[in-house]
């Protein structure tokens, strides 16, 4: 078969000629013919392997595919698809749009990238195959670690005139870290934010600027009923705390505050004290923690039933499991009658303590 021009093919039917078997089998075999497979879409068929396929569909044919660089030539391209608004099908050889590093293409700008090459090829953005960008979607991510994340090189910084992401919650923050998605910040409401740790909320800023920190440890515990003799011949007793008013982070149980991690404890107690007698000279207050026992005494008691308190504050040292207790010993009476008064309205006897640093 000889490939012949169309007008070649004219030039056998001119007027008194008589064309051959075999210049009626080259005009066949030199035209496109549809195969009329499909509703809509005409697909060209060529028996000349120089030649291209084409397919094209809503009225419009798209070159798919280019069986050699000559064979587009007279296009003056080396790889087909489309320019402007049509579709980029399949590139010839990946070094003909190695600017992309890809070996078939969707779209640029408002299209879509269909397929990349290797992964090194969009390092940049860490992905083998992508949705879109800018307003776009990401469709394909690399590995499943990177799923709905946009990982960028190291090499260099980003930069970014602002970047807005969606609320986000304790559980699951906006912002985050690739090796612990539990952990970051987010939005509660208007102008209030928080920061999340193992999923729970941490800290909180609120719009007039105040911060509190929901989980720091903290409490506050009173003696709600009077204890009678407990002290007052130099006894000393553990002051009971049997009621707590808040008890943040669940460190205070049975009069005893345990420290949950190591730090600088803010620790504070006030005993107030009933029915003394003659003799009493001296009352002990000691808040004891493992390291230390730190105690305020009082030397100017009442001789009769009129009541009197001893309070003593102190920023103590503890490591984490370190306990603190409260003790109160009053001495030079005939025998133990001081009582140890209790009461929630006002407090009289109460225990307080918080994680200062």
């Amino acid at each position: 078969m000889v490939q012949v021009t169309k007008a070649a093919a004219r030039a056998y039917f001119e007027t008194g000629d008589r064309p051959t078997q075999a210049q009626f089998a080259d005009v066949v075999d030199s035209a496109a013919w549809g195969n009329g497979t499909a509703t809509g879409v005409v697909e060209i068929e060529s028996t000349n392997s120089s030649t291209i396929l084409a397919r094209g569909s809503f009225g419009r044919v798209i070159l798919a595919a280019a069986a050699t660089a000559s064979a587009l030539g007279h296009l003056g391209i080396t790889s087909v698809g489309a320019v402007g608004n049509e579709l980029i099908g399949a590139i010839a050889t990946a070094s003909a749009l190695n600017q992309l590093g890809i070996t078939s293409v969707g779209a640029v700008g408002n299209q879509l990238l269909s397929t990349i090459a290797t992964a090194s090829a969009l390092n940049q953005l860490g992905i083998t195959s992508v949705g879109a960008v800018g307003n776009q979607l990401l469709s394909a991510i690399a590995t499943a670690s990177a799923q709905n994340q946009l990982a960028l090189g190291t090499a260099n910084d980003v930069t970014f005139n602002r970047v807005i992401v969606t609320d986000g919650s304790a559980a699951a923050p906006a912002i985050t870290f690739s090796g612990d998605t539990n952990m970051g910040l987010y939005r509660i409401g208007t102008d209030n934010m928080a920061v999340a740790m193992a999923g729970a909320r941490v800290m909180d800023f609120s719009a007039a600027g105040e911060i509190t920190a929901p989980l720091q440890p903290a409490f506050l515990a009173y003696n709600s009923v009077d204890d009678a003799s407990a002290t007052g011949n130099g006894a000393t007793v553990t002051v009971d705390f049997d009621t707590e008013d808040f008890d943040q982070g669940g460190d205070f149980a049975t009069d005893t505050f345990t420290a949950p991690i190591t730090g600088r404890y803010w620790l504070s107690a006030t005993v107030a004290m009933g029915n003394f007698a003659a003799g009493a000279n001296t009352a002990n207050l000691i808040i004891a923690t493992s390291n230390f026992s730190f105690r305020k005494q009082k030397y100017t008691l009442p001789v009769t039933n009129t009541g009197d308190s001893v309070t003593l504050a102190v920023l103590a040292r503890m490591e984490a499991a370190d306990t603190a207790t409260v003790t109160i010993q009053v001495a030079g009476m005939a025998g133990d009658t001081v009582a140890i008064q209790g009461g929630s309205a006002p407090m009289e006897t109460y225990f307080s303590g918080s994680l200062a640093a």
